[in-house]
């Protein structure tokens, strides 16, 4: 059932679609990436969804860890309020890995 489910999710978007067109998986067909047989694709919108799971839980175990003060003194290096961030990714990759840091040095 599930697999008849993402052929389905999979069709429709090879239908409609394009990039942009909100999807979070396409159509891997044989002629776009080799193979014998198509395959879904996700979508970077679907990579970033899974990011902000990830994010979350990282600063979840950090705060378990150490304190909320602490887990907010790296937010705020990339988001002083939720319409005031940075667009930077250098600089938001650098707080990602000073949080995992963070939290090898905590355990």
């Amino acid at each position: 059932m599930k697999v008849d489910l993402l052929v389905d999710c999979v069709q429709t978007a090879n239908y409609y679609g394009g990039n942009g067109d909100g999807y979070m998986i396409y159509a891997g067909t044989p002629e776009r990436i080799g193979g014998t047989q198509g395959i879904p694709i996700e979508s970077m919108r679907l990579k970033h969804v899974r990011d902000g799971f990830e994010d979350f839980e990282w600063l979840t175990l950090l705060e378990r860890a150490t304190s909320r003060a602490h887990v907010m003194s790296f937010v705020k290096r990339f988001m002083r309020t939720p319409s005031d961030y940075t667009d930077n990714v250098a600089s938001f990759e650098a707080v990602r890995l000073s949080i995992g840091h963070a939290i090898e040095s905590a355990s």
